[in-house]
C-alpha cells in the first residue's frame, strides 16, 4: 500500500482511514455537508408546498361538492313541497323570466 492516495487505506471507522502507519481522515468536508443540507432543505420546502397546495385543492373540491349536493337537496325539498300543496310539474308551476335575460 504505497503511494498515499485516498484509496490506499484500510477503513477503521467510516470517517477514519489507517494505512502506512499514519492515520488520515476521510469523509465529508463542511462545504459538502452544507450543500447537502441546502439540497435537502430545498426538497423539503418543495414537498411541503406541494402537500399544502394539494390539501387546499382537496378542501376546495370537497366544499364545492358539498355545495352542489346541498343545492340538489334543496331543489328536491322545494319540488316535494310544491307537490304537497297541489302543484304539479308542467301544469302547476310556470317559470317566468325578465325580458332580456337568457334562459
Amino acid at each position: 500500500m504505497q503511494g498515499g492516495g485516498p484509496l490506499d487505506c484500510r477503513p477503521v471507522f467510516f470517517w477514519y482511514c489507517e494505512g502506512d502507519g499514519m492515520d488520515r481522515r476521510s469523509g465529508f468536508t463542511l462545504i459538502e455537508v452544507m450543500i447537502s443540507m441546502l439540497i435537502f432543505a430545498t426538497a423539503m420546502v418543495a414537498f411541503s408546498t406541494l402537500y399544502l397546495t394539494t390539501a387546499r385543492l382537496y378542501e376546495s373540491s370537497r366544499n364545492l361538492a358539498q355545495a352542489v349536493n346541498d343545492g340538489r337537496v334543496l331543489m328536491e325539498a322545494m319540488r316535494d313541497r310544491a307537490q304537497s300543496v297541489g302543484l304539479s310539474g308542467a301544469g302547476g308551476v310556470t317559470a317566468t323570466y325578465p325580458q332580456g335575460t337568457n334562459h
